[in-house]
C-alpha cells in the first residue's frame, strides 16, 4: 500500500503504444478518446438528476432507518422483556405465536416479576433504549443514504486519461510495463550518464 501509485512514464507520456501489451495482468488503460458532444450532454444531464436527488436519497434512507428501528430494537433484551410484560398484564396476543393469548410467563417475565422493579421503570427504560435506536438508525439509514448518492455520482462521472496509466485496481506494480517506456529508459540512461562524469 502507498500514497501514491506507479506511472508507467516518469514524464511526459508520448503515446508510443508501446506499454499497452506489456502488462501481464492487463491493467494497462489507455488515453480516453474525446467525447461526443451527445454524450457529454448525457452525461451533465444524468449528473444534474443525480445531484437532485441525493436529498431524496438520503432521505429515504433515513426512512427506511426510522422504518427498521421497532424490529431492530425487539431484539435488545430490555425492550422485548417489557413487550412480554405488558401483553402479559394486558392478555394481549403474543406477535410471535400470532394469535395465541399469553397465559404461562416466560423465563424472563418470571424472573422480573420475582425482582422488587416495578414496570413503570421497566417501561421507563425500553423507552429509553427505544429512543437511543431510534436515533441510531435514523443516523445509520441517512449515511446509507449518503454513501449511495456518492456511489452513484462518482459512477456518473467521466474521468479523462491523457497518458497510459496503470488500473489502480488491478496493477501489482510489479514494473515490466517500465522497461517498455522509451521515455523511462532515456531517463534511466541520462541518470548513468550523470552518475558516470
Amino acid at each position: 500500500l502507498s500514497w501514491k501509485h506507479a506511472t508507467i512514464t516518469p514524464a511526459e507520456c508520448i503515446k508510443c503504444k508501446l506499454c499497452e501489451d506489456s502488462c501481464p495482468y492487463g491493467a494497462i488503460l489507455p488515453p480516453t478518446e474525446g467525447l461526443s458532444k451527445g454524450v457529454r450532454l448525457r452525461g451533465k444531464t444524468a449528473l444534474v438528476i443525480l445531484l437532485a436527488a441525493s436529498p431524496i436519497i438520503i432521505a429515504l434512507g433515513g426512512l427506511g432507518g426510522y422504518l427498521s428501528s421497532s424490529a431492530l430494537s425487539r431484539s435488545h433484551p430490555t425492550i422485548s422483556l417489557a413487550e412480554r410484560i405488558r401483553y402479559e398484564q394486558q392478555n394481549l396476543v403474543d406477535p410471535k405465536t400470532d394469535m395465541v393469548p399469553v397465559e404461562s410467563m416466560t423465563d424472563a417475565s418470571e424472573a422480573f416479576r420475582e425482582t422488587d422493579k416495578k414496570t413503570d421503570v421497566l417501561y421507563t427504560e425500553a423507552l429509553a433504549i427505544k429512543a437511543r435506536f431510534d436515533f441510531g438508525t435514523v443516523a445509520a439509514g441517512l449515511f446509507m443514504g449518503l454513501v449511495i448518492s456518492l456511489k452513484l455520482i462518482q459512477l456518473s462521472l467521466r474521468r479523462k486519461r491523457t497518458d497510459y496509466t496503470p488500473n489502480k485496481a488491478t496493477c501489482l506494480s510489479c514494473g515490466r510495463c517500465f522497461k517498455y517506456c522509451p521515455v523511462g529508459q532515456q531517463t534511466i540512461a541520462e541518470m548513468h550518464e550523470g552518475e558516470g562524469e
